[in-house]
Protein backbone atom coordinates (compact mmCIF):
# COMPACT_ATOMS: atom_id res chain seq x y z
CA UNK A 1 0.00 0.00 0.00
CA UNK A 2 1.18 3.18 -0.69
CA UNK A 3 0.63 6.72 0.78
CA UNK A 4 0.58 9.39 -1.69
CA UNK A 5 -0.18 13.32 -0.80
CA UNK A 6 -3.86 13.33 -3.09
CA UNK A 7 -4.82 10.28 -0.76
CA UNK A 8 -6.08 7.97 -3.13
CA UNK A 9 -4.21 4.87 -2.01
CA UNK A 10 -7.03 3.90 1.48
CA UNK A 11 -7.88 0.59 2.30
CA UNK A 12 -10.96 0.68 0.68
CA UNK A 13 -9.29 0.81 -2.75
CA UNK A 14 -7.47 -1.99 -2.11
CA UNK A 15 -9.42 -5.82 -1.45
CA UNK A 16 -6.93 -7.28 0.65
CA UNK A 17 -5.97 -4.49 2.43
CA UNK A 18 -8.35 -5.10 5.69
CA UNK A 19 -5.22 -7.94 6.08
CA UNK A 20 -2.43 -5.47 6.59
CA UNK A 21 -0.78 -5.10 9.99
CA UNK A 22 1.86 -2.82 9.77
CA UNK A 23 3.06 -0.49 6.78
CA UNK A 24 7.11 0.36 5.78
CA UNK A 25 7.66 3.66 3.96
CA UNK A 26 10.93 4.11 2.09
CA UNK A 27 13.69 6.64 3.24
CA UNK A 28 12.79 9.80 0.25
CA UNK A 29 15.54 11.02 -1.78
CA UNK A 30 16.73 13.83 -0.25
CA UNK A 31 15.37 16.37 -3.58
CA UNK A 32 12.04 15.44 -2.79
CA UNK A 33 11.80 17.61 0.02
CA UNK A 34 9.26 15.46 1.71
CA UNK A 35 10.02 16.26 5.42
CA UNK A 36 9.22 14.16 8.75
CA UNK A 37 6.83 16.88 9.16
CA UNK A 38 4.74 16.43 5.82
CA UNK A 39 5.01 12.46 6.51
CA UNK A 40 3.61 12.49 9.90
CA UNK A 41 0.95 14.92 8.96
CA UNK A 42 0.16 12.18 5.54
CA UNK A 43 0.09 9.51 7.81
CA UNK A 44 -2.03 11.04 11.09
CA UNK A 45 -4.95 12.15 8.15
CA UNK A 46 -5.29 8.70 7.34
CA UNK A 47 -7.89 6.81 9.59
CA UNK A 48 -6.98 3.56 7.84
CA UNK A 49 -3.59 3.76 9.25
CA UNK A 50 -4.94 4.17 13.24
CA UNK A 51 -4.14 1.16 15.07
CA UNK A 52 -1.29 -0.44 12.69
CA UNK A 53 2.35 0.29 13.20
CA UNK A 54 3.72 2.59 10.22
CA UNK A 55 7.50 2.75 9.99
CA UNK A 56 9.17 5.43 8.22
CA UNK A 57 12.45 6.08 6.43
CA UNK A 58 13.49 2.68 6.05
CA UNK A 59 16.33 2.09 3.60
CA UNK A 60 14.32 0.16 0.98
CA UNK A 61 13.27 1.27 -2.87
CA UNK A 62 15.72 3.55 -4.92
CA UNK A 63 17.73 5.08 -2.51
CA UNK A 64 21.17 4.03 -0.56
CA UNK A 65 22.17 1.77 0.95
CA UNK A 66 19.79 -0.49 -0.70
CA UNK A 67 17.48 -3.28 0.90
CA UNK A 68 15.27 -5.47 -1.08
CA UNK A 69 11.84 -6.47 -0.25
CA UNK A 70 10.38 -9.21 -2.54
CA UNK A 71 6.74 -7.79 -3.82
CA UNK A 72 4.50 -10.11 -2.02
CA UNK A 73 6.70 -11.27 1.00
CA UNK A 74 6.23 -11.35 4.40
CA UNK A 75 7.19 -9.56 7.54
CA UNK A 76 7.63 -9.70 10.94
CA UNK A 77 7.47 -6.24 12.74
CA UNK A 78 8.23 -5.38 15.88
CA UNK A 79 7.89 -1.54 17.12
CA UNK A 80 7.73 0.26 20.36
CA UNK A 81 7.61 3.75 20.28
CA UNK A 82 10.60 4.94 17.85
CA UNK A 83 12.34 1.55 18.34
CA UNK A 84 11.48 -0.87 15.75
CA UNK A 85 12.39 -4.36 14.34
CA UNK A 86 11.81 -6.00 11.08
CA UNK A 87 12.26 -9.29 9.54
CA UNK A 88 11.16 -10.52 5.97
CA UNK A 89 10.03 -14.25 5.45
CA UNK A 90 10.35 -15.92 2.89
CA UNK A 91 7.76 -16.91 0.43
Amino acid sequence: MSIRTEGRAEKQHLPDARDIKGILIGRFQKNSQVTDEALKKIIVSKKELRGIPVIANVNFGHVQPYATIPIGGKAVIEAQGFESEIWIEQN
